[in-house]
Order: structure tokens, then sequence, then C-alpha cells
């Protein structure tokens, strides 16, 4: 699975580097697509593609309690952080916002993941 999660990323990243032509071709001239957006939403799919790798082996596992607060509090999260950065950055803000959270599910499933796979789990973490 790991192998899979970075080839993957790879071909995200070389999307991304393909973008501007693939843009002429999908859309042509008349919308431009700042290089920096595609790179944004290349990070934002490489960190959701992280986080979810870790979250469906805990899914798997049944091991959900902590995920469900967790995805709640994030949702309850988004859109005030999303507006607030949108205020500083534009739509930059909304992107940002999304690579945040998706970055804190992320590291929390991990470590989760880390607790029940050594045994170390208790509580929240193993529910």
């Amino acid at each position: 699975m790991t192998k899979f999660f970075y080839i993957c990323a790879f071909g995200c990243c070389c999307m991304a580097l393909l973008a501007p032509y693939i843009y002429d071709i999908w859309i042509g001239k008349d919308v431009h697509v700042p290089v920096e957006m595609t790179w944004m939403v290349c990070i934002y799919v490489i960190i959701y593609c992280w986080a979810q790798y870790n979250g469906i082996i805990l899914v798997g596992m049944s091991k959900i309690k902590l995920d469900t607060i967790v995805v709640t509090v994030g949702m309850f999260t988004h859109v005030p952080l999303s507006y607030g950065l949108s205020h500083v950055m534009g739509a930059y803000g909304v992107i940002t916002s999304m690579i945040i959270i998706n970055l804190l599910y992320g590291i929390i499933y991990r470590i989760q993941l880390n607790r029940i796979l050594q045994g170390r789990a208790f509580g929240i973490w193993n529910e």
C-alpha cells in the first residue's frame, strides 16, 4: 500500500507539472489557472490521500470512534477557518484550510494506527 501511495503522489506531481498544457487543451485560453493554485491543490490531494490511507485501515479494523470525533470537529472548524483565511489569502485560503484540516486528520490517524499496531492503544485510541 505504501508503494501505491508514493506512486500516486508522484503521479499527482507529474500532473501538476503538465497542468498548464492540459488546461490549454481542456478549457482553452479563456480561463487562467495560476500555477500556485495547481500546486496547492496537488499538495492537498497528496495529504488527503495520505490521511485516507491511514483512515481506511482504521475503518477496516472497526476503530471509528476517534475518527468520528475528529471529523466532526474538522467539519465545524473548516468553514470558519476557510472564511478567515480567505480574507487574508483569497481562494488560496480555502485550500490552505483543507490542507491544515486533512494534515491534522492524517497525523491523528497515523498516531492511532501506530498505537494499535504496537499494542499500546487504550481508551478512545482503541475504540
